[in-house]
Order: structure tokens, then sequence, then C-alpha cells
């Protein structure tokens, strides 16, 4: 039986609350072309008059805006990215109030989830909001029964109806604990006892052949879908995987592994032992042996960052309560869970470490700059986001060249079925004020007006981003909606039209050079990234950031061409947020 709960990407938490849909400009906007790398005059815009009506675009533009909710609710354009080391984020969890071991922390975690499991289906769970006004939920409940699956040779998430059980990740093997069948009730101390019981079976079978797929769901895209697609031809291997698509989500267990600090936490997280992780599932848990945990949150399954942290956020705060409680008698009960049974061929196992490898990155990878929190830069009337973007643009005009473009995530959140865009924040008066500063003969009086005007344009950039949905998000839309016939007739005019703009010189497609994120700070996440990965995506490298009150987290994602370590980079941005420093002083 299928089972499956909901197609719908964005689901319903908050009862009665309702956003405004997202503004769809006219086709015709110069800033919806401009933003996308076009050079609009009259010649540009009469090409693509042309041939958005002659490949049909326009005429799905024009019934967009009556439909733009649904498309945002129905229209999975990202769960089809599968190699999520480089596309999902760690979060680390702050310590637990007591000493605990990796079962009792795992035990608190997934009680604490299911807690908050309940809250978001009884809508007893406050909006996020922003300046009073409440953001979108829909993504919350994909933290739960969440994945995504590859069926007839293509990826796509899979929403189950089911709720009663875990996948409990071990020592490369993979079971199916059932605890809520019928409503039954969970005790901490008897969810302790399983997972050590599990833990040990796992041990006792650990020299024994248990080529599990788990480190397939890190390889890249083409990688799995063929993997994953010749596995599912033994009966045994699509029994194992039809069990884990219905499971409430992951936990795994580390019980043999004592990382020292987040920074350690983080890294052996995300990237490390993949044969130990089943990143197809959109939320998993990680407990080690010394008490310490993360989690790992998948941006294909439609977990975006501010949801990542809050939800990882509100797990912990629930959690704490159980730790407190470890002295009560442990009373012994009796759970049936199944060992899941793979045929997986060796050489398909070692050829995905293999493939993996080139996507790893052993450097540092997560550094803190002291002394600059929001306390310094509102000592120094400066807005944090902008000014931290002013920093790394000189940063990377002495590294490469000037006028490398830096697109930011940006919250969309507060329309309807919408969480993230990503824009071009590197202003031509940004630039001009990174020109300036690594220029010979500097005043301290121009540099501050020109520090001022980029942190003013960045403002501006980001609020016409956010003024209406860009074509980056419009034209997957698109592509997904039509059928193979229309999808390569309008590849083909797109590609025509290009060319013919490109000819006069009127359209540009850069690659993305550097992206950079700064979700929400909640304390009981202090540290989110992907360390320890190349991303592919990039040209030059990515990175995560959070301004706390004292200090600034990095979390360095390097691409796969940068050469460049990552303390010199951010040691280049230190540099020059010091130099802005001294020029308003």
């Amino acid at each position: 039986m299928n089972n499956e709960r909901t197609h719908d990407l964005f689901e319903p938490v908050i009862e009665d609350m309702e956003l405004p849909p997202v503004p769809i400009s006219t086709l015709s906007n110069r800033a919806l072309w401009e933003n996308f790398g076009v050079k609009y005059n009259l010649f540009s815009s009469a090409v693509i008059f042309m041939f958005t009506r002659l490949s049909g675009f326009s005429q799905f533009y024009k019934e967009l805006e009556n439909q733009i909710d649904y498309y945002l609710r129905t229209v999975d354009t990202r769960s089809s990215a599968v190699f999520n080391p480089v596309i999902a984020a760690s979060l680390v969890i702050e310590d637990a109030p007591a000493n605990v071991n990796a079962y009792e922390r795992a035990a608190g975690l997934i009680l604490a989830a299911r807690e908050f499991y309940e809250n978001i289906q009884n809508s007893n769970i406050s909006p996020d909001t922003h300046k009073g006004i409440p953001l979108e939920m829909g993504e919350y409940p994909n933290f739960f029964s969440t994945s995504q699956v590859i069926e007839n040779g293509r990826a796509r998430l899979f929403k189950s109806a089911q709720t009663d059980s875990l996948t409990i990740i071990v020592k490369k093997q993979i079971f199916i604990l059932p605890l809520w069948k019928d409503g039954a009730t969970v005790s901490y101390s008897s969810l302790c006892q399983v997972l050590e019981q599990i833990a040990e079976e796992a041990d006792r079978n650990s020299k024994t052949n248990n080529n599990s797929p788990a480190i397939l769901t890190a390889a890249p895209n083409a990688f799995q879908i063929k993997a994953f697609s010749d596995l599912q031809k033994e009966a045994v291997n699509s029994q194992s995987m039809d069990k884990m698509k219905h499971s409430f989500f992951t936990v795994i267990l580390e019980p043999d592994q004592y990382p020292e600090g987040n920074e350690e936490v983080l890294r052996k997280g995300h990237a490390s032992n993949y044969a130990n992780r089943w990143f197809h599932s959109s939320f998993q848990m990680i407990s080690y042996g010394n008490g310490k945990a993360c989690f790992i949150c998948s941006f294909s399954a439609y977990l975006t960052g501010n949801v990542m942290v809050r939800g990882s956020s509100e797990i912990q705060k629930r959690a704490n309560k159980y730790y407190q409680n470890q002295s009560q008698p442990a009373k012994e009960i009796t759970y049936h869970y199944d060992k899941l049974q793979w045929q997986v061929k060796r050489e398909t196992i070692e050829n995905a470490r293999t493939v993996l490898h080139k996507f790893l990155y052993e450097e540092k990878a997560t550094f803190t700059i002291d002394g600059k929190g929001t306390q310094w830069f509102e000592a120094n009337q400066l807005k944090p986001v902008p000014t931290f973007t002013a920093a790394l643009q000189i940063a990377l005009h002495r590294m490469i060249t000037s006028g490398v473009r830096i697109l930011q995530f940006m919250s969309m959140s507060k329309y309807c079925c919408m969480d993230v865009i990503t824009g071009n924040v590197s202003t031509a008066d940004l630039i001009s004020f990174a020109d300036y500063m690594t220029s010979d003969d500097k005043d301290k009086d121009h540099a501050r007006k020109l520090l001022d005007k980029a942190i003013a344009s960045q403002v501006e950039a980001i609020r016409q981003c956010r003024s209406f949905l860009p074509l980056e998000e419009i034209i997957p839309l698109y592509f997904s909606t039509q059928p193979k016939w229309k999808k390569r007739w309008t590849a083909l005019w797109a590609i025509v039209g290009g060319f013919i703009l490109r000819l006069f010189g009127l359209y540009k497609m850069r690659p993305r050079e550097v992206v950079i994120s700064h979700p929400e700070i909640y304390k009981e996440i202090p540290l989110i990234g992907r360390p320890g990965v190349r991303i592919p995506y990039v040209k030059y490298f990515g990175l995560h950031y959070q301004i706390h009150e004292q200090y600034t987290t990095i979390t360095m994602m390097p691409g796969m061409h940068w050469n460049k370590t990552n303390v010199e980079t951010v040691r280049a941005i230190s540099d020059a947020l010091d130099e802005i420093g001294d020029i308003v002083h």
C-alpha cells in the first residue's frame, strides 16, 4: 500500500493563518530580466517578446498570477537533487543539561521530536514572525515521515501517512523500530533500553557482511539514480526501502565516537561515516557516545535554513526535561524491531566511496571571528549583514579580482508557500567601495561615504529582489508542468533567443560565484553548515555565517576548483572587517 499523506510541499500548520501570494511582475519588467543577466533595452525587449510568445512561456506567465499558490504548493522543483552532502545542512545541538550517553541523548531527542510533531499537528505552535508579520509555516511537517525516493529512474519527494516507526542506523546496519503503534505511549527509560539493545545486536554482527546501501545515499545524482534503480530489481532491497520510506525520521547512533567540541561534532556529522547515514531522509538525528548530538536537515526535502534552526531548537528545548529523570527505575518493555536485509554488490559500494572522495575536504571549515558581533556593528552604527557582505567583497577583490558576484539567500516567507530565493547583492556601489578600499591611497571620510552608499545599495537591492518572484523560480515551475515536447520546444527557442542576445552583448550567463547564507540564531543551535565537503554548484565558494552578540561564526564550503585555503579566506574577511572598523572611527 502506498499510504502517501499528501503531494503538497507546504502543509497547513496553524489554522486560519492566511498569507498573501507572492507578487508576480509583468513580463516586460526591466528588473525581472536584468536580475537574470539581460541588458534590457528596446532590442532585447523585442527579442524577449518574440521568443517568449513563440515558446509558449508568455501564456504560462499570463496564467501564473491566478495559480501561483497552487504551483508553489504542489510543483516539486527541488527533490530531484539527491546529492545531499552538498545540499543538506548539519546543525549542532547544544549539550544536554546532564551527563548522558548516546542512547540517553537520542531517547530524549526522539521523544522531544514526537512532542514537537504533535504540537504541529494540533496547531499548538506559535507562528514564525518578522517585525510582527506572520511567516509561512508549511515546511515544518517536512521534518517528519518525509523522504526522497528513487522510482522509475527519477527522484521525488514522498510523504508517508505513517508515523509509528523509526529508522535506527548503527554500525552500518539499519533497523526499523515500531514505537507508537495504535497510539502507544513510549517512556524515556524503555526507549533508552531498546536503543542500547539494538546497538548491542549491531555490535555482535559488525564483523559479518553488512553491505547496506547507506553510503549510496551520499553519492552524486547520476550515480544514485542508476545504483538505486539497479538495487530495486532485487526484491529484498525493494522491500527494505519501502519500509524506510515510511519511517518517522532517522536516528543514527555513534556510541564509539566522542567528538570534543561543536566544530568536531559538526564535521563528524556532515562529512564522515557515510555508511552510517541515510541522506534520503529529510531529518537525521545523530547521537554520540559522550552525549553530543547534531541534526542533518535536507534542503531538497523543503526544509530551508530558518526552518531548520527553529525546528531543531524546538526539539532541543523539549528534550531537556527528559534528562532530569535518569534515576527513575527502568521498566522492562519488549520492543520487536526488524533488521533490514540487503543485497548490494561490494563493487557498487566501493564505486560510491571513490566518487565521493573528490568532494570531501579535510581542511578546517568552521571559524569564529571574535569581537565582531552585533555589539561591534551597533557601536559603529553599521548594519551587520550588509557590512559583513562589504568585508567579503573586499576580501574577494584581494583574493580574486574586482566584480565577483555575491549571491545571498533571502527569506520570502511572508508570502504563501514561499521560503527563500537568492539575489545578487554585489551592487555597483559595493564594487566601487571594494575597489576604493583596495587602492593605494585612501581618505577615511571618502571611504565612509562609499561604505554608506554600499550598505544602502544592498538594502535596496534586497528590497527589489523580494518585491516579486524571480525568473530563477518561475522557469523551473514552467518546465516541471509541461509535457516533454513542450519542454524541448521551449528549450529550443530559449537557446536561439539567448544566442541572439549574447551575439549583441546583451546577455551574459554567469555561474554562481559566491553564495552566502545567514540563518536565524537560536541559542540551542550553536553551529550550522556543510563542513568537510566541496560544493559543485559554485565557482569559488559558499559560506554560512551567523552574527552573534560578541562574535561571528563562519562555515566555509569551497567550490571544486577553489585553490585558496579556508584559513586564508576567513583571515581576508576578518582583515576587511578591521579595515571597515578603522574608517568609521
